[in-house]
């Protein structure tokens, strides 16, 4: 109902009044911010944004940029009962993307707390695990052990590996810190070959050792009052063992004092004592409850004797008088700067291992008397461990705690924190603040302008909370829900590129996605060497993760194409420059990410000769992955000089795909050299023709690693052909697969033997073209044109040759055919294929679709497709249970 009273039309007289309006957000739109609960949203990095449903106990997923929406499975307790269920407040997905955590807390008993283990799909999740929380003891805060080293790249372009954080787990997996509300950590791990979940549980509130073996002791109950933990954070530090938990509690009101109590200490009956006695007895509870003040820290101990894991729990000196209405607490740590100390023996640099700093951020929210919008505050502290000194007679570290700075955002509101990451090592220093406007005026609405700006993403430096020069990222809100439902959680992308943003309305939840601060046009060219989403991408191909937040906002149309090309092109310079030369296992998800850009590009515009242009690049990175995983599987079937009998069919597949490569390659070559021929002798092109050979397909021919993996799959299909012909027919079956590989081969108008010569006699010439040239062909995935004299000599080379028999390449028999007849025998679409296997796909187990790519394949379902008896091409398919030959994720998601 007061929403109703937001949006206040000006008075007709004032001018242009009907064109305009005023809107205010009211303390109610903030409350949320106070709960002891809001909202979750996590990011996992296979790209799957988690949420909890608003108003039942369910998870909810949506894979991004994919739009594709799922829901976890939930545990049994909550299956059985969701009515008594609320939705999940706490959702934890670890580093890896193979677990997920989520607690649900009951609202007539203990909570429960759940694991999932992740499928071979990014939506198959299956419970591994769910145990129950007594009620007053839920989890509060999550956070996961045992995580890989972040790599990260400088704008200069040099990459680093950073440090581990927090302490080892060396036989655990996956190792999970939680917690409760009782002040309480909880470590809940799985040893490595034991199927079932441990935990061990240790208070917060006083010094303490569990071991493995240990059984839990439970909750502490304080005597008078009972605290009551409603904020926490966890941090763990790079090149520290320490885990650092903070906590903020309630003190809640002591229990009621039952009759046969006062019946041990007074003679009456509770109605018959003295009224002062009574009003004396209930102000000494109550007066000290409420939020506390403090800020309480705890150190943490993880260790392993060779044996068995044990926990320390050391507490800390509080942060005293932190301020009261806290609204979130995290910690920020940061790295420890590149510096080499070569005058130090490798002992004593293992021994001064450099660590970086430890911030905790607190946000503070004042309502005041709730006659207006509420104030906000952010503190940052320092926290610094300073090692016992010679002269002290404690072995123990000291902790000193020191406030950097403290920032107001009135008039403004600040909902939200998180860390910034993706600008390698100079975001390291960064953190982002989510901040509301509380008022605004809004013009009359356009059909260009459907949404209205309510506050900024702002980028802070961590030394004193100032402003950096990042260009803020607007937060926006549509036109009719302007000033409601604003964002008070938020999740960055796997790579920081993006940020998601969650409402706390209890329907429908409004999850946004925003761009995080980015460097000002002016600084792009001259202040930076390396664009930022260029050096994201090269850390995301090092660290094998997604980069779909990166690729959209490459794939956004108001990024021209030019700078899309150069942005890759940065990319793979920086994978090139890194690793002496780029391994195989970085081309292939490079092209993968570049796949996606020129694909979804393709999707987004409506220019046809431009579509025709994106769509044909995007499909040749595809085929140059294709071709990989092509040789990939002759070589895995392949013995010495013969192949895998047992999976003839399947390598007959494969074949059929590059004899149809090969032909394309080829038609593109007779044709560019027909345009570009006078005569009948072929001409070099002049320096102004129209007509460059900048078709994609090309880079077959052009470039250095999809020319190399073409010719051995030539080499491969010619090898296969002269095997099968000199097999004795033994059955039918044998007889049929040879005729059908022959015939295939033969009548290809092509002759692959000399095809494979002439292709050597331009190896040199190829792999003498320039490195960076070839990285940019790579990245606009169609030739440059530096390589235009090269590649006319090699398609007048292919064209002018014996190899090809030209009318048998352009005209094939089905197209002499016309109705019914002609689908029989002609080639399948690619909708029909398997996108790894190349073969039909034959419905007989549910296929699978590729995220990036679009294609289906059933060789990543988790049950073997009938009929195939090669263990080697089983092999082989495994590879691709996980990701596609594009290094797209699975998903089980009819398209």
């Amino acid at each position: 109902m007061f929403h109703d009273m937001k949006s206040t039309p000006l008075s007709p007289s004032k001018g242009k009044a009907k064109e305009r309006r005023n809107w205010q957000t009211g303390w109610w739109d903030f409350e949320p911010l106070a709960e002891q609960s809001r909202r979750p949203v996590e990011w996992s990095q296979s790209s799957v944004i988690f949420t909890a449903h608003p108003t039942q106990p369910l998870l909810t997923a949506r894979h991004f940029s994919s739009s594709k929406q799922f829901t976890i499975p939930s545990p049994a307790p909550v299956a059985s009962a969701p009515g008594s269920y609320e939705p999940p407040t706490v959702i934890s997905v670890a580093p890896g993307d193979d677990w997920l955590f989520a607690y649900f807390p009951r609202r007539d008993g203990d909570g429960t707390g759940c694991l999932w283990k992740r499928g071979a799909q990014v939506d198959s999740w299956n419970v591994k695990e769910s145990w129950s929380l007594a009620q007053g003891a839920g989890v509060v805060a999550a956070s996961w052990l045992g995580t890989p080293r972040e790599w990260v790249v400088s704008s200069t372009g040099a990459s680093t590996r950073l440090p581990p954080r927090g302490p080892r787990t060396p036989v655990s997996s996956p190792t999970l810190i939680l917690v409760t509300q009782d002040n309480r950590i909880n470590v809940c791990f799985f040893r490595y070959y034991v199927p079932h979940l441990k935990i061990m549980s240790c208070s917060l509130t006083q010094p303490g050792i569990t071991m493995e073996a240990q059984p839990n002791l439970g909750t502490d109950k304080g005597a008078s009052s009972v605290r009551q933990c409603f904020r926490a954070a966890i941090g763990l530090a790079y090149n520290d063992t320490s885990i650092l938990i903070a906590t903020r509690s309630y003190i809640l009101p002591p229990p009621m004092t039952n009759a046969s109590q006062f019946d041990a200490t007074h003679p009456t009956l509770p109605g018959e004592m003295p009224p002062d006695l009574l009003l004396e007895d209930e102000s000494m509870g109550w007066e000290c409850c409420g939020e506390e003040l403090n800020i309480n820290l705890c150190e943490v101990q993880l260790r392993f004797n060779g044996l068995q894991m044990s926990l320390y729990v050391e507490p800390l000196p509080p942060i005293v008088h932190a301020g009261a209405s806290l609204v979130d607490l995290n910690f920020i740590c940061t790295p420890p700067p590149e510096t080499e100390q070569p005058s130090l023996s490798p002992k004593m640099k293992k021994n001064s291992e450099q660590k970086g700093h430890t911030y905790l951020a607190s946000a503070y929210l004042d309502f005041g008397d709730y006659a207006s919008t509420p104030k906000s505050e952010l503190v940052l502290h320092t926290i610094t461990r300073q090692p016992p000194t010679i002269n002290s007679n404690s072995n123990k570290s000291t902790w000193i705690y020191h406030k950097n700075a403290v920032r107001s955002f009135t008039p403004s509101v600040l909902t939200f924190v998180s860390p910034c990451s993706w600008l390698g090592e100079e975001g390291r220093n960064l953190v982002y603040a989510g901040i509301v406007d509380t008022f605004g005026t809004l013009r009359k609405p356009s059909l260009k302008r459907k949404e209205a700006i309510i506050g900024r993403i702002r980028a802070l430096n961590l030394s004193d909370l100032t402003d950096n020069d990042l260009q803020p990222s607007p937060i926006l809100s549509t036109l009719d829900r302007v000033g409601q439902d604003l964002p008070l959680n938020a999740a960055p992308s796997p790579n920081g590129a993006l940020i998601c943003t969650v409402s706390s309305s209890l329907w429908p939840v409004q999850t946004s996605i925003h761009t995080s601060p980015r460097p000002r046009a002016s600084e792009d060219v001259s202040g930076l060497s390396i664009p930022p989403l260029a050096a994201a991408l090269a850390a995301a191909t090092f660290a094998r993760k997604t980069a779909s937040d990166i690729t959209h906002a490459l794939s956004l149309a108001t990024t021209p194409i030019s700078e899309v090309s150069d942005t890759l092109h940065h990319a793979i310079n920086i994978l090139e420059n890194n690793q002496n030369g780029i391994p195989n296992s970085f081309i292939l998800p490079f092209l993968g990410e570049a796949m996606v850009v020129y694909r979804h590009r393709a999707t987004n515009v409506t220019d046809n000769k431009e579509k025709d242009l994106l769509t044909a690049r995007w499909k040749i990175a595809h085929d140059i992955c294709s071709l990989a995983a092509c040789n990939r599987a002759f070589e895995d079937c392949q013995d010495g000089d013969t192949y895998d009998l047992d999976a003839v069919w399947q390598l007959i597949g494969l074949s059929t795909w590059v004899v149809s490569l090969t032909e394309r390659i080829m038609r593109e070559c007779v044709l560019s050299c027909d345009v570009r021929a006078h005569g009948t002798e072929p001409q070099p092109p002049s320096a102004g023709t129209s007509t460059p050979l900048n078709a994609p397909i090309l880079l077959f021919l052009g470039h250095p690693f999809a020319f190399q993996n073409f010719g051995t799959a030539l080499g491969h299909v010619t090898r296969y052909r002269a095997y099968l012909g000199s097999l004795s027919a033994k059955g039918e079956v044998a007889q049929i697969a040879r005729d059908v590989l022959i015939d295939l081969v033969d009548s290809s108008g092509v002759d692959f033997a000399a095809l494979g010569t002439l292709l050597v006699s331009l190896v040199q010439e190829c792999q003498a073209l320039d490195g960076d040239t070839c990285r940019e062909a790579l990245a606009a995935c169609q030739p440059t044109p530096a390589m235009q004299p090269y590649l006319s000599n090699a398609v007048n080379k292919v064209a002018y040759s014996k190899v090809l028999n030209k009318p048998t390449l352009f005209i094939k028999p089905y197209d002499l055919v016309d109705g019914v007849g002609r689908s029989s025998i002609a080639p399948r679409k690619d909708k029909d294929k398997d996108v790894v296997s190349k073969g039909v796909l034959n419905g007989q187990v549910p296929s699978l679709t590729c995220l990036s790519c679009g294609g289906k394949s059933e060789v990543g379902v988790d049950v073997s497709l009938p009929g195939i008896t090669s263990l080697r091409w089983r092999g082989w398919e495994k590879m691709w249970s996980l990701r596609c030959i594009c290094g797209g994720s699975w998903t089980s998601i009819a398209t």
